[in-house]
């Protein structure tokens, strides 16, 4: 993960560009208590998101509220890298 926000004084946002290897995923399901959005710059990531699927490619995004239950997994066959804002700060992907 790269962070776009390291070195401010940003109390509030979070905000990193994630490279997922080709068959990546994240390891658990997730319930992030704050509001978090995709954005995917290069390859296609498929999203879990409560009890709903979504395949999103380059240009494609997704916004998820407080408490949304998610995992994520590259489908690509390269590299995916996407655009994730966190917020409050406590990132997790």
């Amino acid at each position: 993960m790269e962070s776009l926000t390291h070195g401010t004084n940003s109390k509030d946002l979070e905000v990193k560009i994630v490279t997922a290897e080709p068959g990546a995923s994240c390891e658990d399901t997730e319930i992030y208590l704050g509001e978090k959005w995709f954005y995917v710059l290069e390859g296609r990531l498929e999203i879990l998101v409560n009890d709903s699927l979504y395949l999103l490619g380059e240009g494609d995004s997704i916004y998820l509220d407080s408490a949304a239950a998610h995992r994520w997994r590259n489908i690509h066959k390269g590299k995916t890298r996407a655009l994730i804002f966190s917020s409050p700060l406590s990132f997790s992907v």
